[in-house]
């Protein structure tokens, strides 16, 4: 190209930065482990799908007048139901996955002696699947 100029070859570098970077989303690979990572606001939920710590998928929910009366313990378990809801695809059935979460009482959540209607059956929607909730510390 005979008008190729120093903003066209930076305008390609970047591109090219941005379609090697991580934010590029890989295939699953459904020999390999998935790891979930779930996490909510005041606003909604955000979670990321990651197979050897590079995004397979990403989703988001804004909570509804009802949803932001939840305790914290119910909105981030809510990040964490909504996340699984979204990838049952990838997630059900399959090999044990891993949950991250920076709410460390979501860790002993499979043993809550009373819950809720509402927690029963995100408790019932979840026996559906293999996982193991770590604590990941908030940085």
């Amino acid at each position: 190209m005979a008008d190729w100029k120093e903003p066209h070859s930076a305008a390609f570098r970047a591109i090219k930065d941005a379609v090697c970077s991580d934010t590029v989303l890989s295939f699953p690979d459904f020999a390999k482990p998935f790891t979930v990572v779930a996490d909510a606001s005041l606003a909604g939920t955000g979670a990321v799908l990651l197979q050897d710590d590079r995004p397979v998928a990403f989703t988001s929910k804004k909570f509804s007048p009802a949803e932001r009366n939840y305790t914290t313990s119910e909105q981030e378990l809510l990040a964490i139901v909504h996340a699984l809801k979204e990838w049952r695809c990838y997630l059900e059935g399959g090999k044990p996955f891993r949950i991250l979460s920076d709410h460390k009482p979501l860790v002993f959540v499979d043993g809550i002696p009373t819950l809720n209607r509402r927690q029963a059956r995100w408790m019932e929607f979840l026996s559906r699947f293999t996982y193991k909730i770590e604590h990941l510390k908030a940085t």
